[in-house]
């Protein structure tokens, strides 16, 4: 049963935030008061609008006049929400028509308005751009006005701010917060991320497998959670104040006593001279990867002749060392250029100048079929594991395949015995091998994603915000299993991230970005206590703990 006997209510110009893992029912419950659950899907209970109207008994007709008009709703990825072949501005007027007697004109201004109110600059190339051609924080913007131009008087949020950079997911929470002030809309706010919920919400409900476990204040759950299980979730984010050796989990604070998680939570803290230690360490350790002034340029406008006429300088000039067994943390907001350059390490997309040395290998300057030997040792987890696995593949084939490749000179029972010994070490079976990738969660695809990776033993392993999509329990799970990986394969990591929380908790070094360039490189701890440079302390003021 995905939602259970749930019972809630909203005041006006109140908000609740709705908390859990994923599966505990959260988006469900959403989509059942705007009455948009999947045709499967049966429900129960009565859902009241405003005290005199039941919306589960509504026809699909008058059901339309209340969705935008009355209640506004914000979908998790815009990317996929949004109309791929109408305009932005567009998407927003056919908001407008559908609820509001304007004429063209007036329809047109009024989108313009909106998207200046959601502070969207140059409001009339925003209204003829298409969804593909912003940036994340962009399209949520657009989803934002699209939601509220009618001027509800409910806005449902479900994950708004879950793939975006911490200085624009401070943006966007801002903005809805003004918005709310300024319209008096009450707002329903979906989210696994504590730190959103205690920014945006008055009250808190948290759910898990599909009921309700507690319920009061922002205040009340954050200073005194009365369920373990809310304990949990507000445990086991990482934290950008301190430095864990491994993160709690929600499991270890159902299983424990309530007299015995706090001895477990000061076990779990590193010492300054376990960091010390760990420094001196891999400063003993031999350099096995060396970037030395790389540029990557892409062609951001061509002439009628196909000549490149203006360039985008994703990556400008950065230069660092990974030690063997280190792991260097990569951070900085969208567009920073943080995964153009994992990929130009590994060669996956051209590079315009600059020097890229594997050991005693000078990768920039190896031809493909030079390279294809050297592929094994340099291997990367993708963000978004369920693109990067081929739906037609079994787990089976998808893992076997780069065995097939680089090891074609072992048996089948050589190729399986190791899958097995790799999914046992990431935390599956054999019993996943003849399913396929749609069958699992995200955390599940994301330990088929590192399986996959380990297979070959690399020597260097490129994480591209490979735990963002996660929430706060399962990301502390993937986190904890990378770093025991690590101890176990002893490769190095480059671990990119927007998420600086999750950086101090596995980097022991930290390099920051902005528009391409390297603003700043330090030791993890020395970088968290005390930045250097001002963009980085302005990523670490906008973090919300």
């Amino acid at each position: 049963m995905a939602v259970d006997q749930l019972d809630f209510e909203l005041k006006a110009g109140e908000s609740l935030g709705i908390v859990g893992e994923s599966g505990s029912g959260k988006t469900l419950s959403a989509l059942s008061i705007m009455q948009l659950l999947p045709n499967k899907a049966q429900s129960t209970g009565e859902i009241w609008w405003k005290g005199s109207t039941r919306l589960d008994e509504l026809s699909g007709s008058a059901l339309n006049k209340i969705r935008g008009k009355q209640i506004g709703m914000i979908f998790q990825e815009p990317l996929s929400s949004l109309n791929p072949v109408m305009t932005c501005g567009e998407q927003i007027a056919e908001v407008l028509r559908a609820h509001l007697s304007l004429d063209r004109k007036s329809v047109r201004q009024r989108v313009l308005d909106w998207l200046t109110k959601v502070e969207l600059g140059e409001p009339e190339r925003i209204y003829r751009a298409y969804p593909h051609e912003l940036s994340g924080g962009q399209r949520q913007r657009v989803m934002i006005a699209m939601a509220l131009s009618a001027e509800p008087e409910l806005l449902i949020a479900d994950e708004p701010t879950t793939a975006l950079d911490v200085t624009v997911q401070r943006a966007v929470l801002h903005l809805i917060k003004s918005l709310q002030a300024e319209l008096g809309i009450a707002i329903l706010f979906i989210s696994h991320d504590l730190g959103v919920i205690r920014e945006v919400a008055d009250r808190v409900m948290v759910m898990q497998d599909g009921n309700k476990v507690e319920e009061g204040s922002v205040n009340a759950i954050f200073s005194s959670p009365q369920h373990p299980y809310t304990e949990g979730l507000l445990n086991c984010r990482a934290s950008t104040h301190q430095q864990l050796r491994r993160l709690p989990t929600v499991q270890d604070f159902l299983a424990k006593e309530k007299e015995d998680i706090s001895r477990f939570m000061e076990g779990l803290k590193l010492s300054s001279q376990e960091l010390s230690d760990r420094q001196e360490y891999l400063q003993s350790q031999s350099t096995i990867l060396r970037v030395n002034d790389l540029q990557v340029w892409y062609a951001a406008k061509k002439n009628w002749l196909g000549q490149t006429t203006e360039q985008v300088k994703a990556v400008e000039k950065v230069s660092f060392a990974l030690r063997a067994g280190e792991c260097l943390g990569i951070v900085g907001e969208s567009g920073s250029g943080k995964t153009t350059l994992g990929k130009s390490i590994l060669r996956l997309i051209p590079i315009r100048g600059g020097e890229i040395w594997f050991g005693d290998h000078l990768l920039t300057s190896l031809s493909e079929s030079e390279l294809r030997p050297l592929r094994p040792d340099l291997q990367m987890v993708f963000q978004d594991p369920f693109s990067s696995l081929n739906p037609k593949f079994t787990i089976h084939q998808l893992l076997r395949e780069p065995l097939l490749i680089h090891h074609r000179e072992q048996s089948a029972e050589e190729h399986d015995a190791r899958i097995v010994e790799v999914l046992h070490q990431v935390g599956l079976d054999e019993s996943v091998l003849l399913r396929y990738p749609k069958d699992f969660s995200g955390g599940q695809r994301q330990r088929i994603g590192l399986a996959r990776a380990l297979l070959l033993r690399p020597k260097v392993l490129v994480c591209d915000e490979s735990v963002s999509a996660l929430d706060v329990s399962v990301q502390a799970q993937v986190l904890n299993l990378i770093k025991t990986l690590q101890e176990t394969y002893e490769f190095s990591l480059l671990f990119i991230s927007h998420d600086l929380a999750v950086v101090r908790f596995i980097a022991d070094r930290v390099l920051v970005m902005q528009q391409g360039e390297m603003v700043e490189l330090a030791p993890t701890d020395e970088l968290f206590n005390a930045p250097k440079e001002a963009y980085t302390r302005q990523l670490l003021n906008a973090v919300l703990d």
